[in-house]
C-alpha cells in the first residue's frame, strides 16, 4: 500500500477532510491531522486510518493513488498560478 509523507497529508489536509462522507469522520480526521501537526502522532498512524476510511467507504477518495494525485495536482496549480495566464499562447507574436 503507497503511504504519505507527513509533508504531503498537511499539504492536502482540507481536500482530504472534505472527501470524507460523514461529519463524524471528518472531525477524526480533522483531530488526526492536528495531532500529526503538533507531532503528536506519526504519518504511519494516519494513514492506517485513512486507509479504513476508505475500506469502509467513508471516503470519495478511493485508494492511495487518488491522493497522490490531488497532491500533485494542487502542487501543480500552485506552482503555475501565474505563469498560466501566456500557457496557451506564443509569446513572442501580438497575436494575444
Amino acid at each position: 500500500m503507497k503511504r504519505l509523507n507527513k509533508k504531503k497529508l498537511l499539504y492536502i489536509k482540507d481536500e482530504l477532510i472534505n472527501s470524507m462522507t460523514s461529519n463524524g469522520v471528518k472531525d477524526s480526521i480533522s483531530s488526526l491531522l492536528h495531532r500529526l501537526e503538533n507531532g503528536t502522532t506519526d504519518a504511519k498512524y494516519v494513514n492506517n486510518r485513512i486507509a479504513y476510511y476508505i475500506r469502509m467507504d467513508y471516503s470519495e477518495i478511493k485508494d492511495f493513488d487518488m491522493l497522490e494525485n490531488i497532491y500533485d495536482r494542487k502542487v501543480y496549480y500552485l506552482n503555475n498560478e501565474l505563469s498560466d495566464e501566456y500557457e496557451d499562447k506564443i509569446q513572442n507574436t501580438y497575436s494575444w
